[in-house]
Parts: C-alpha cells; structure tokens; sequence
C-alpha cells in the first residue's frame, strides 16, 4: 500500500485514504480527486452541494466532469445522477428517487456551466 500521493492536503489526517474512502466506485490515479472534490465544494457552496443527498451527489457529478476535463450537455448529466444512485444504492419510492434525480441534474448542471467550474478544472473551449 501506498501513501496518498498529495498528503494531508486532501483533507482528514490519514495518508492511506483513497477516492474519499470509496476505492469500489472511484479511480485516482493521480491522487486528486479529495483535493478537487474539495474546490468543487467550496466554490459552489451558493448552489446547494453541501445540502442533501442531491447535492452532494451533484458535486460528485461534477466532479467526474472536471476528471475527464468535460462540460457536459444536458442528457450527460442526468445519465451520470442515475448512474451515481445505480452505484450508491439510492433506494426510496419513485417519487423520492425522482427528486434525487431533479436535484443531482440540476445543480451538476449549475456547477458545469460556470465559468469557475472549467477553471477549476483547467478545461479549455
């Protein structure tokens, strides 16, 4: 095992945390993703990323966005919020599953199409 390439920098105090905790639904190969999950996060607290499961699971769209250095379109974007709940198991009547949706696609939709995001993300256009 090898220690976290960017230290404590990404936040928590253990060195040998990988992809925040969560090495079965995320890569990082270069050892980044709690750093850019971090900025993600603090830039677009305004939007609701800390808030709710939707929230938080719209950062995490985005962030696999700025990964792959990507400003996606709309349909994107919702496929990738099914996708997220697919993988985290979000369970719940359609209803509640429908409002995960609606919330995750619209803040990771918030949060790409700002120009900071594609700062953030050294995307060019």
């Amino acid at each position: 095992m090898e220690a976290d390439p960017i230290g404590l920098v990404g936040g928590g105090n253990r060195i040998f945390i990988y992809v925040n905790g969560n090495p079965v639904n995320f890569v990082d190969s270069k050892g980044l993703y709690a750093e850019l999950l971090g900025k993600i996060l603090e830039e677009f607290v305004d939007i609701g990323v800390t808030g709710g499961v939707g929230g938080i699971y719209a950062a995490t769209c985005a962030l696999e966005f700025c990964e792959k250095k990507v400003v996606p379109n709309r349909t994107q974007i919702t496929l990738k919020c099914f996708e997220i709940a697919d993988r985290k198991g979000i369970t719940g009547t359609a209803y509640d599953l429908s409002a995960y949706i609606r919330e995750c696609d619209t803040k990771c939709y918030k949060i790409t199409h700002k120009e900071k995001f594609k700062n953030i993300c050294e995307i060019c256009e």
